[in-house]
């Protein structure tokens, strides 16, 4: 809920310093692995928008995938869920590896 009513007070001081007399639909991209439930902001953000200017506007969520990589080539590939192995890498780069580092 807190996560939520932060939300609505940026949309509703956005709306203010742009001169908007109402706010009909607000978007927000949200990462995949945070753990936050998009189904519970949607629901929350009617109460937290009533009696402001975002009184009644709809909240949309695009949900974006994590990233992972390697720093050694900075190759990067999306994540579904967090801890899963990045396809591309044969072995661990970092602290986990020893010490070595690959050229």
């Amino acid at each position: 809920m807190s996560l939520t009513e932060s939300v609505g007070d940026i949309v509703i001081e956005e709306g203010h310093h742009q001169g908007f007399s109402r706010v009909t639909k607000a978007w927000l991209e949200i990462g995949a692995l945070p753990g936050i439930e998009p189904e519970a902001m949607i629901s929350c953000f009617d109460v937290v928008t009533r009696g402001a200017l975002g009184e009644g506007s709809a909240l949309a969520i695009v949900r974006t995938p994590g990233q992972g990589g390697r720093l050694a080539c900075e190759e990067k590939v999306a994540l579904c869920r967090a801890l899963r192995p990045v396809p591309a890498l044969r072995r661990p780069s970092g602290p986990d590896d020893g010490g070595r580092r690959e050229a």
